[in-house]
């Protein structure tokens, strides 16, 4: 794993990141949330292209409830919808 420095991502206080991270970050046009994944899709961690990378997300909600399921559902449009042409 390829380590670079995040000196552009202000607000992660800066320092190093793996550097399929910040190729997603640098994509998405922000730094990637904690509860984001980075993918490599044919298996080289060495292979940071951006075509080689998906965005994963392991968050779920905690309960079955319709109305949590509904404010779950509307945070993901809200987080991912307006990037969703770059994943």
């Amino acid at each position: 794993m390829v380590k670079v420095g995040l000196d552009h991502w202000a607000s992660q206080g800066g320092g190093w990141g793996p550097e399929h991270r910040v190729v997603m970050g640098d994509h998405l046009g922000r730094p990637l949330a904690g509860i984001e994944n980075v993918h490599h899709r044919n298996g080289d961690k060495t292979d940071n292209r951006i075509e080689n990378l998906e965005l994963w997300v392991r968050s779920q909600p905690k309960g079955q409830r319709a109305a949590e399921l509904l404010a779950w559902a509307r945070e993901i449009v809200a987080t991912y919808g307006p990037i969703e042409d770059r994943l």
